[in-house]
This record gives structure tokens, sequence and C-alpha cells, in this order.
């Protein structure tokens, strides 16, 4: 399983003329190693870019991408980390 980063999402949706194919070659390898995954802040942060919620969730269905929540454990160890 990987945990795609928003960029490469981003540089892949919106077809960035430099990233686009990088990113797509990316989440091709990926894909082959396993299951594409997001959480919580990843959905957010590129779900920005788009108007309707049934369109990024299209979106994230084309390339297979599963969102798979933050544990409260992990949320609370990042913020002592942050600190």
């Amino acid at each position: 399983m990987t945990l795609v980063d928003s960029n490469v999402l981003i540089d892949f949706l919106t077809d960035d003329p430099i990233w686009s194919d990088w990113s797509l070659d990316r989440l091709n390898e990926a894909a082959d190693r396993g299951p594409l995954l997001i959480n919580d802040v990843i959905y957010a942060e590129v779900s920005a870019g788009y108007l309707r919620i049934e369109d990024f969730e299209a979106a994230l269905a084309t390339l297979a991408v599963r969102v798979v929540p933050l544990s409260r454990a992990a949320l609370f160890l990042a913020g002592k980390v942050f600190v």
C-alpha cells in the first residue's frame, strides 16, 4: 500500500505541464505494488481544487484511491511531534 502525497495527485488531476507525466508514472508504479491510499488531510488539500464533492470523488475513483481516516492515536502523536 502507498500513501499518496497531495502534490502527486494535484499534478495529475490538474494535468500539470511539467509534473503530470512523472506523477502518473509514480502512481502507476505504486498501484502495481498495492492499494493507493490518502488520509483526511490529503483529501482536504486536494479537494480544494473542486467545486463539487461528486467531481472529486469521481476523480479519486478513476485512480482507485481509497480514503483511510487517521486514527486519534496518530493525530495525538503528530501533535506531540509538532510540539
